[in-house]
């Protein structure tokens, strides 16, 4: 068995998801809804696979009885599996099969949000997720949600970043 060093590996993905998170999508493209949504890293678990991004709900993502409008907060539990799933086959086009919302609370304009995802099962061709996006200020989980994700090797990533290793 291949001896892994867990410390060197939570940090390498901690850099390459900032660096995901620094991408034109999320940094300059005005045209794309993930630089609008704006996400912020939070944490990561190399060992739990899971991330943890923050996301501000602003005025223009309402909804008519002014909370978070619903595809708004799946876009956000979307990108943040998207992100979490792209760290895990950086090389390869990934893509959204099916993803599940659970609406159970209104997540209120102008707050910060916590969206956790995690792998449940990765396969060498789909990943199944789940999230959650947790209302702090409030103290409730107000979304949970389930994806399924396919990673279609040999079509390189739409989100390229330099996944270099350090040493490698």
């Amino acid at each position: 068995m291949e001896n892994i060093n867990l410390s060197q590996k939570q940090q390498e993905m901690e850099e390459i998801i900032r660096k995901c998170l620094e991408s034109p999508f999320y940094t300059s493209d005005e045209n794309c809804l993930l630089y609008h949504l704006a996400p912020k890293f939070h944490s990561c678990d190399y060992e739990k696979r899971e991330l943890t991004l923050v996301y501000n709900v602003k005025p223009w993502q309402a909804n008519p009885q002014q909370g978070c409008h619903g595809g708004i907060s799946a876009s956000m539990v979307d990108s943040a599996m998207g992100i979490l799933t792209h760290y895990y086959s950086p090389e390869n086009f990934i893509s959204t099969i099916s993803l599940t919302v659970n609406y159970l609370r209104p997540i209120p304009i102008g707050e910060d949000v916590l969206v956790r995802v995690w792998a449940n099962s990765w396969g060498r061709t789909i990943v199944s997720l789940s999230a959650e996006i947790y209302v702090p200020s409030k103290d409730v989980v107000a979304i949970t949600s389930v994806g399924t994700y396919i990673v279609l090797r040999g079509n390189p990533t739409q989100v390229p970043i330099d996944t270099a290793k350090k040493g490698e």
